[in-house]
């Protein structure tokens, strides 16, 4: 069994993951009685999944072991992450919660992680206004264009101290797109996904055929996360700052 194991982590360090995920499978099936070791097998398992962007895979993996072993905190926070890579947003806080309540970590360790859970409170908070309101031009401007308008109200409101007539309403907050919203992509998107899109995009709102002005700062906003996103370099560096507490 070590043997096998030390063959499997020494492909996932080399960085074939694919390899690895071989070797971590044919170790599973050594011993099906020992819970300690299977949990650690599958626990990397889905990391070599993580890998190779199969995150359902080491979803899967990771509640195997947990199963196996229910404190293994290390594949708790790795469910987390996967859960937030498949926009699962309350798992994953929840995971995240779970983890930093019972994990015994050091001081730095946990302040990353908390940035962590906090962007992916962010991302949710941002995708359940977004399902509220919808996805299409109109709630790309609301944030510029759309105000609470003044309603008609009769006497007998006015007269009872109506809130709305004391105070305008304030402004909904509506957080800012990510360069993945702007495109209409997912975070997972690869580069085909994000330049296929870029280019459907760019022919409805390309400046030579935009209808109006909110068209033009459309174009521009998509023309810049493209540049971005279509950069392995600079997505990277993005990715970063957006899962760590950027964007």
């Amino acid at each position: 069994m070590a043997d096998v194991r030390l063959a499997a982590n020494d492909a996932f360090k080399r960085g074939d993951y694919s390899r690895a995920e071989l070797l971590y499978t044919k170790a599973l099936s050594l011993d099906d009685n020992h819970r300690r070791y299977n949990a650690s097998i599958l626990g990397n398992r889905a990391a070599a999944y993580m890998a190779l962007n199969q995150y359902d895979k080491a979803i899967k993996d990771c509640n195997a072991a947990l199963q196996y072993h229910p404190v293994y905190f290390k594949v708790l926070l790795r469910r987390a992450r996967c859960y937030y890579t498949q926009n699962h947003y309350k798992e994953s806080v929840a995971d995240f919660d779970e983890y930093m309540a019972k994990a015994k970590v050091a001081p730095d360790d946990l302040r990353h992680v908390r940035r962590e859970r906090d962007q992916v409170q962010k991302d949710w908070d941002r995708s359940k206004y977004h399902r509220r309101n919808g996805w299409d031009d109109d709630f790309y401007y609301s944030s510029h264009q759309r105000r609470p308008k003044a309603r008609h109200r009769s006497k007998a409101h006015k007269h009872a101290g109506d809130p709305y007539e004391q105070a305008p309403p304030r402004p909904p907050y509506v957080p800012p797109l990510t360069h993945y919203q702007v495109l209409r992509v997912p975070s997972t998107a690869t580069q085909a996904e994000i330049k296929k899109s870029y280019r459907k995009l760019a022919l409805l709102y390309h400046p030579d055929k935009a209808k109006t002005t909110q068209d033009g700062e459309l174009f521009k906003d998509m023309s810049a996360a493209y540049a971005v996103l279509s950069n392995e370099q600079l997505k990277a560096t993005y990715d970063k700052d957006l899962r760590y507490g950027g964007h």
